[in-house]
């Protein structure tokens, strides 16, 4: 039996017409396609015992063609732009040639054009000249496969913000907020909204009308940059803003940088947004050696600070810290958990040395944040304790095939 990527021969109705399987097991293979490529088994099998295998890559060669032509392209004026030749060739292309309203298009002599790795022309600055009739032909080691039919490059005003979005929103939690956005340009261009991390947005709270976007009842969770695309045929271009949602306790800290001595471990971090406009945020330092099932916790001093010392450590020992703010409204979400090793050699024996930090009043406890998207937003705790700490995050050959009219025979 012979197979084809796991899959039998003869569930591939595109092979139907052109294999055959000869007495002798060969499979062969007439005429070739492009599309052949790929690692063929065969298996032997008399029905006793485990049947047999071997594997073997074919490979099939061709000349370099142009599998899609546009018949109209853009080009952005003023701008960067590029004119696609979608090209598939084996082995890879070794050049591509142009021409342009039916004469040879030469961009090596040109400053402002430049010819891509993949076969595409580059513009790095588009002006009316550049519009016109354009065809492109590829070549490998087996020529071509012919060039591609005409294209019709257009040159246009790129689309542009109309309005462009603020920098900042804010909004209170429950409440609604708009971020306004919209697009102009011919071809009239669309306008979407995303959230810069990929979360999605929430459809039931979300509504985007005339390219504004509203989100109802806001959340805690919908702190975060947005991203507003305008696009039509001729350009995508994105624009950023930020909502601050107001009234919620403190996100986390992050960038959090260390620097090590044998007793003492130094901690800097910068701030999670505070949870209002001008709030002040405390901080607390959770921290244990690597491998405890212990926290311990010390308050920065002075309040506000972004750095402090943990002292009276022991040498050459790996410790684990999370930051945590919080402002009038209780505690805040955690920062990511980071190590830290001390300098010098380990004792021989001890458990970490940590001192001049004040237990849990939990016993055994880890801080551990809780999931932003669930949270509603009202203010309340965003932190719970959980005892059991915190969730860390046959041989094979090459065969070789020239494409039609050609023909391949397999043999293991």
């Amino acid at each position: 039996m012979w197979k084809r990527e796991d899959v039998p021969i003869e569930r591939l109705s595109w092979l139907d017409t052109r294999s055959i399987l000869r007495k002798d097991g060969t499979l062969v293979l007439n005429p070739t396609s492009a599309d052949d490529g790929g690692f063929f088994t065969c298996e032997v099998s008399n029905g006793i015992g485990t049947p047999q295998r071997a594997t073997a890559y074919l490979n099939v060669e061709y000349p370099a063609r142009v599998t899609y032509t546009p018949t109209v392209q853009y080009l952005p004026f003023r701008q960067q732009g590029i004119i696609k030749c979608h090209i598939r060739a084996n082995p890879e292309v070794q050049f591509v040639t142009w021409i342009k309203d039916k004469r040879l298009f030469e961009p090596d002599n040109l400053d402002d054009v430049i010819k891509l790795k993949n076969g595409s022309l580059l513009f790095t600055k588009v002006n009316q000249g550049d519009q016109g009739r354009y065809s492109c032909t590829p070549y490998n080691k087996h020529t071509t496969g012919g060039s591609s039919g005409a294209m019709e490059v257009l040159v246009r005003e790129p689309p542009e913000f109309s309005p462009h979005p603020q920098p900042q929103y804010h909004g209170q939690v429950g409440e609604e907020v708009t971020l306004v956005c919209g697009g102009a340009g011919s071809p009239k261009p669309s306008v979407t909204w995303r959230r810069r991390d990929g979360q999605n947005l929430p459809r039931d709270r979300t509504d985007i009308q005339g390219g504004n976007l509203t989100i109802k009842s806001l959340r805690k969770s919908d702190h975060a940059f947005y991203e507003c695309e305008v696009k039509n045929e001729i350009l995508t271009i994105v624009a950023s803003t930020q909502l601050l949602v107001e009234g919620t306790t403190p996100h986390p800290p992050y960038n959090i940088t260390t620097n090590s001595t044998s007793f003492m471990i130094n901690l800097r971090w910068q701030p999670g947004y505070p949870g209002g406009r001008d709030w002040e945020q405390k901080y607390t330092i959770w921290y244990r050696t690597k491998g405890s099932s212990t926290w311990s916790q010390i308050d920065v001093k002075p309040p506000g600070s972004t750095e402090v010392g943990i002292h009276n450590l022991t040498p050459g020992t790996t410790y684990e810290f999370q930051v945590q703010g919080k402002n009038e409204l209780g505690d805040g979400m955690f920062s990511d958990i980071i190590e830290a090793t001390t300098k010098g050699k380990a004792p021989l024996s001890g458990d970490g040395g940590i001192s001049n930090a004040q237990q849990h009043p939990n016993g055994n406890a880890n801080p551990h944040s809780s999931n932003p998207s669930s949270d509603s937003g009202d203010g309340s705790n965003g932190s719970a304790f959980n005892s059991r700490g915190p969730t860390l995050g046959k041989e094979q050959s090459l065969l070789h095939a020239l494409v039609s009219p050609a023909l391949v025979f397999l043999r293991i």
